[in-house]
């Protein structure tokens, strides 16, 4: 489906906005929704709401309060809802890059709920309609609040924002269709529940599936190991401004050195092993800027963040990326 039946997508993040509304990010108008959008969605976030798997809609609809060890909304006022939109204007990217894009952000903003205007009309002559969303990210959303607790608050850049959506749609995805592809596998990830190993793997096969190819046999300097020591170093030199992979931040470390762990812990997990050993030795050298993260999820945090850093320079310079997957002559 494209932008034409789209009338906007809706931000399910807890935003604080500290700067005016509207934002334009990407041809799309980011601002607070109205009461007539409101009355669209509002029926099917609260079955979300409503569900064994919720913990609440964070200070939209409801105020959340903590009661012994239960997580119960509280209804607020309308002239109180915090409700955001992403409604499209004639310049708008697709709504699909919009959305890949923003899970790429440092705020990993979540658009779902896509209000849609089919060309088929109701008996009144007014147009269709309906509401378009991934029931499987929405549900593996509000679950997640369970396990957090005060309910984070995202706080989005603009100009972040604006930079991702504007890189994700002048990927050409059929001379670059690889890396399209990995884009939405790694959105696709959002599903797998954070503690689930598997889904560490998956972070590894993003990031090998743009910086790595086939090792040749027999020669230990073309490992997948060894590729990723040599292609991660070359992605920090490509990010844009504001990015880094924090891989050189290590405390005593190279980024050689911890690469080559975090590539060990892959391998462990791979083959069934715990990984425990590196776990220890990259948490012993953990770098400051992740002290934000969970000390029992920071190497989820950390991975996830690598990925994000190489699908953003891949975005950044396609080609390049395509060269560094190419064994050398």
């Amino acid at each position: 489906m494209d932008n034409s039946h789209v009338r906007f997508g809706v931000v399910l993040n807890h935003v604080a906005i500290d700067s005016d509304l509207p934002w334009q990010i990407g041809g799309w108008t980011l601002d607070r929704a109205t009461r007539d959008e409101v009355d669209q969605f509002r029926e099917l976030l609260i079955g979300f709401v409503s569900q064994p798997y919720a913990a609440g809609q964070p200070a939209q609809e409801f105020r959340l309060e903590l009661e012994g060890n239960q997580v119960r909304p509280h209804p607020l006022a309308k002239e109180d809802w915090r409700y955001l939109v992403l409604r499209p204007t004639a310049s708008a990217v697709h709504w699909q890059q919009l959305t890949e894009a923003a899970r790429l952000a440092n705020t990993e903003l979540l658009v779902e709920l896509w209000a849609t205007q089919g060309p088929v009309r109701t008996s009144s002559g007014a147009p269709a309609l309906g509401t378009m969303y991934d029931q499987s990210q929405c549900v593996r959303f509000f679950s997640s609040f369970r396990s957090a607790w005060p309910i984070p608050t995202a706080r989005p850049d603009s100009g972040e924002l604006h930079a991702l959506v504007e890189l994700r749609a002048a990927l050409d995805q059929t001379q670059y269709a690889d890396i399209a592809r990995l884009i939405s596998d790694f959105r696709t990830l959002d599903v797998v529940p954070d503690p689930a190993r598997i889904k560490l793997l998956g972070y590894f096969g993003v990031i090998e599936g743009l910086l790595t190819h086939n090792p040749a046999l027999g020669d230990a300097s073309d490992s997948i190991s060894k590729q990723l020591q040599r292609n991660l170093a070359i992605v920090n030199s490509i990010l844009p401004d504001g990015f880094s992979t924090h891989l050189e931040e290590f405390a005593g470390a190279t980024l050689s050195q911890v690469t080559s762990e975090l590539y060990n812990y892959r391998s462990r997990i791979a083959h069934g092993g715990s990984g425990d050993r590196a776990v220890r030795w990259l948490t012993e050298r953990r770098p400051p800027q992740t002290a934000e993260w969970a000390d029992h999820d920071w190497m989820h945090s950390f991975v996830r963040h690598l990925t994000k850093c190489s699908l953003i320079a891949a975005l950044t310079d396609p080609e390049a990326c395509v060269q560094l997957r190419r064994r050398p002559a």
